[in-house]
């Protein structure tokens, strides 16, 4: 066996596409002549494009890199902090989903089908807040999804 066939961090760098599910239907998402108003593709007679992103593994290097960033400000941050019973500081609500927005938006290298505006949404960071911070369950979507080596090692299928 070649050792380079080990190397699972490469291609979590690169990422793979997440096709997307709409955050209250669970349908996956498409944009098209073929899709409703909720981008449910209906007619398979009409041509239709997935939506979603192209998402980085959990073992990339950047992601990893992030991981660290947030574990050494808690560890700078816990002083003062009240703790719990197994010495763990205990963050804020608000604290965890800044956090989880932050390693999201890590993940997140570029959106596929993704509009503003008529426009082709760029992948910056402000837009993928807005993006997150539109729904919950899409930064589930995306965590469960860089998670799975399955998806980011053998790559998703493409758009």
């Amino acid at each position: 066996m070649e050792f380079a066939n080990l190397d699972t961090k490469t291609p979590a760098e690169a990422g793979s596409f997440l096709h997307l599910r709409h955050p209250s239907l669970g349908h996956l998402l498409y944009n098209g002549d073929g899709c409703d108003k909720h981008n449910q593709w209906i007619d398979i007679k009409k041509p239709a494009e997935k939506v979603g992103v192209i998402v980085r593994g959990i073992e990339s290097e950047s992601v990893q890199n992030l991981a660290k960033s947030i574990s050494a400000n808690r560890m700078k941050n816990a002083n003062g902090k009240r703790k719990g019973p197994g010495g763990e500081v205990n963050q804020t609500l608000e604290e965890e989903e800044q956090e989880a927005t932050d390693f999201c938006v890590s993940m997140v290298i570029n959106f596929v089908g993704i509009n503003r505006d008529g426009k082709p949404l760029e992948a910056n960071d402000e837009n993928k807040r807005a993006f997150f911070g539109s729904s919950d369950d899409l930064i589930k979507q995306v965590a469960d999804f860089a998670k799975n080596h399955r998806y980011v090692f053998t790559g998703a299928p493409s758009k």
